[in-house]
């Protein structure tokens, strides 16, 4: 092997394993490296440098949908309709949810750390380093053999040896052919083992794990039991012999960590079909199917269950049992411990009853009052006595009416005619548009209520007629001013981000409004705000208030005002407020740029804080735009698009042609974009200072200098459109001959000129100037069809000779 090929060698394994090698190479570097290769050969090289695509590589192994995801399983659905009890709660089967996440195989514990007992076997991959007088690193696998080979020490068993043990071995082997060196030996990767997950699991098959996985990792590989499979008797079998039983109620109840069985090659782990099951439900903390592993009790399975609630009815204990005849029995067991010892059955079903609560005489009050709720009916209680008792009314309620709900004997016979009375009670088809007005059927409880409307204002002054007496189950409902008019709005406008329309609730301040709009503009004024308040001619006011104390201090009643519907708030605009604007020059200026504008600053003054002009800068082709005006100008073009689409279908109609979209020659004319241009005569500085020129700057302007230009444009009706260099006092028909002269559907009498600085002018004795533009516009003209006017003149002619036909023979 020569030493290029050993250099080519270095550079691979130094690029695969990113360990810095130094300077110098002894001889016995060399040669360890040399033997390295010879052993290994090209192949094992290849393998190095994809190594650590391999390792990055992570097999995921998807858990199945389960067929009991989408609804209670076959156990689940039997304790729910065949029992006899009021089963209300869906109970489920105890522990599966446990395997509901997907599972991510081999990347979680491929490249675990395993300790120095960690025993190696054939297809373990390990790392060894050396260092001291040589520096290396290089990996080796166990082979078939169980031995792994060392440079220069050739081959060393270590198959059934721990971590430790192989690392003594191999500074053994490899201090008897260097000097002055340390070894470290570390695992690289584990090898991988074939195993199987068999009977009720959710993904059953064989899987390729790592010599470290266990019998948890593989159920939970697999997807664990199936709501058909036992969590209780999960089996691990190896070589036709079951090594290992697993109860996972044993963690799942009580946390307790079951003995990690490491998987072998050909290990199966097998989950039988359920077991007897028993079921519990009512009052206990966690409601659930059970498995049994064999003599169970009662009291079992209510500990299974976590125990009874607080609200548990312990002497009332319900157990659902099919007899020795196939029938289904209830017995009422006592919570006492020698009833509890009672061992439970295949499909017994047990109810734990909750306290029924006692009855009490209880009125509710609900609306705008301060406590709403249940209260006590006391003897001899009215409407005022409950509303003090809630503490009150809350402000915007509306005085003028709150309804009684009222249910009892006397109601549940109201009906519209004396017929009716005849009518069963609480027979919907017969109660069902018979009622009279502020009576309805509640399906809850199938009787009729009544509503009685009463005056609140009246009943707070102890009316005789409207503080009724209250009766057991009375309710009581108090309305705002907004329920009584669910469209009132109040409304904001001026210096405020998003102004408009709101809808009002209780208690809304003026703050609240303020903030509903999105808050204020810079620039508001804050001082003082309106609040137009709406009413009769002589209610109608309006309120100023300081904002920004109330913002301050929004508990204060003076600024900070409860809004009332319809209430219109303006926010003026703060007129010593400056805000910050700019302008944008660019093109031929010493210093361009955006400049901050002082206020009523002029374009003199800007352009001289810009250094003024550069010695090639063409200012009678200076463009001048304002943003304020891109908008006019879009309203404006819009109509002159209007009005001109008119008129040259009309031309064209008139001239007999087809008639077509004008619309590619009003672009033309007008452009495709608003540009907002304002035209100026731009001078030098110090004779644009005061001048009409000298135009007041606003926030958005902006002023573009060209370079001075040396020609100017002709465009439109000409055969040869472009730029003419500019020679002094040449007349516009000199330009014209320069570009081939007009074509035949040029307008000669409408030829204008485009000024550099965008005035026009359409005088023909102009002398055109540099960076001007003539325009040379086309006119629509009709071509002569003499075929055409041959046939129009016979059909014509043959018109008129058949009317004169016509006519002879008449008379």
């Amino acid at each position: 092997m020569g030493l290029n090929k050993v250099i080519v060698f270095i550079v691979i394994l130094f690029m695969t394993t990113g360990i810095a090698y130094t300077a110098d190479y002894s001889k016995d570097d060399l040669e360890l490296l040399k033997l390295m290769q010879e052993k290994q050969g090209n192949n094992d090289i290849k393998s190095l440098i994809s190594k650590s695509q391999k390792n990055n590589q992570r097999a995921t192994i998807q858990k199945k949908d389960e067929t009991t995801d989408s609804g209670p399983s076959p156990i689940e659905s039997a304790y729910k309709t065949k029992s006899s009890l009021d089963v209300n709660q869906e109970i489920k089967q105890f522990g599966y949810d446990f395997f509901n996440l997907n599972y991510q195989d081999q990347q979680d514990y491929t490249n675990m750390p395993v300790g120095a007992d960690y025993i190696l076997g054939i297809g373990d991959s390990l790392n060894i380093y050396i260092w001291g007088k040589i520096q290396q690193k290089f990996s080796v696998a166990v082979e078939k053999d169980g031995s792994i080979f060392l440079p220069k020490s050739g081959r060393v068993s270590v198959l059934g040896l721990t971590l430790a043990k192989a690392r003594t071995l191999i500074q053994k082997s490899l201090s008897e052919q260097f000097a002055n060196f340390e070894v470290n030996v570390t695992l690289d990767q584990l090898r991988t083992i074939n195993v199987y997950a068999a009977g009720e699991v959710t993904a059953p098959g064989g899987y390729r794990v790592t010599s470290v996985a266990t019998l948890f990792h593989l159920l939970y590989t697999s997807g664990g039991p199936t709501k058909v499979g036992s969590l209780r008797n999960i089996r691990l079998i190896r070589n036709n012999a079951t090594v290992a039983v697993i109860d996972l109620y044993d963690y799942l109840l009580y946390g307790k960590q079951f003995r990690q069985v490491p998987l072998k090659e050909g290990d199966t782990i097998f989950v039988p079909v359920i077991g007897q099951t028993v079921g519990i439900t009512g009052s206990i903390k966690r409601p659930a199917v059970y498995e049994l592993k064999g003599n169970e009790s009662l009291a079992d399975i209510i500990r299974y269950s976590g125990g009874t609630n607080a609200s548990a009815h312990n002497q009332n204990i319900q157990l659902e049992r099919i007899n020795n005849n196939g029938q289904r029995v209830i017995a009422d067991v006592k919570n006492d411990k020698a009833k509890l010892s009672m061992k439970v059955k295949d499909g017994d079903l047990i109810k734990v009853a909750a306290v029924v609560a006692a009855k009490r005489k209880v009125v509710k009050i609900i609306g705008n009052i301060k406590r709403p709720g249940e209260y006590a009916l006391e003897d001899g209680m009215r409407l005022a006595d409950l509303v003090k008792k809630a503490e009150g009314i809350i402000p915007h309620t509306y005085m003028y009416r709150i309804e009684l709900d009222r249910v009892g004997p006397d109601y549940e016979y109201l009906v519209s005619n004396d017929e009716s009375n005849k009518n069963q009670p609480n027979n919907d088809d017969n109660i069902t548009n018979k009622l009279v007005p502020y009576n309805y059927v509640d399906k809850t409880d199938k009787k009729v209520h009544r509503i009685i409307p009463l005056n609140l204002s009246k009943i707070l002054k102890s009316d005789a007629n409207e503080n009724k007496k209250l009766e057991d189950g009375d309710v009581i409902k108090v309305f705002s001013e907004k329920e009584m008019d669910p469209d009132a709005s109040v409304y904001i406008n001026g210096m405020v981000r998003n102004p408009g329309r709101y809808s009002i609730y209780e208690t809304m301040k003026v703050v609240d409004l303020v903030f509903a709009a999105g808050g204020a503009k810079r620039g508001a004024y804050l001082g003082s705000i309106e609040i137009n308040r709406a009413g009769t001619e002589k209610q109608r006011r309006i309120i100023n208030v300081d904002i920004k104390k109330a913002m301050n201090n929004q508990s204060d009643p003076s600024n900070n005002i409860t809004l009332l519907p319809d209430d219109y708030v303006y926010i003026k605009e703060d007129l010593e407020y400056n805000p910050q604007r700019t302008i944008v020059l660019t093109g031929q200026l010493k210093y361009p740029g955006t400049y901050i504008l002082q206020k009523n600053e002029t374009l003199s003054s800007v352009l001289l804080r810009a250094g003024g002009y550069q010695s090639n800068a063409f200012i009678n082709g200076a463009v001048f735009t304002r943003k304020a005006l891109k908008n006019n100008e879009k309203e404006i073009n819009q109509k002159f698009r209007q009005l001109e689409e008119k008129r040259l279908l009309q031309k064209q109609v008139n001239a007999g042609l087809d008639v077509k979209q004008p619309e590619k020659k009003i672009t033309d004319m007008i452009g495709t974009e608003e540009k907002g241009r304002i035209i100026i005569n731009l001078k030098p500085i110090d004779q644009l200072h005061s001048s009409i020129d000298d135009i007041s700057l606003e926030d958005g302007d902006e002023l573009y200098i060209p370079l001075t230009p040396s020609t100017v444009q002709i465009l439109g009706g000409v055969y040869s459109p472009g730029s003419v260099i500019v020679q002094q006092d040449m007349k516009i028909d000199s330009y014209m001959k320069k570009v081939g002269g007009v074509t035949k559907y040029a307008a000669i009498n409408e030829i204008y000129v485009i000024k550099a600085n965008g005035e026009v002018d359409t005088d023909k004795e102009y002398t055109p100037q540099v960076g001007d533009t003539i325009v040379v516009p086309e006119e629509i003209k009709k071509e002569f069809d003499l075929w055409k006017t041959i046939v129009d003149t016979v059909d014509v002619l043959s018109k008129v000779a058949l009317t004169y036909t016509v006519f002879n023979s008449i008379k």
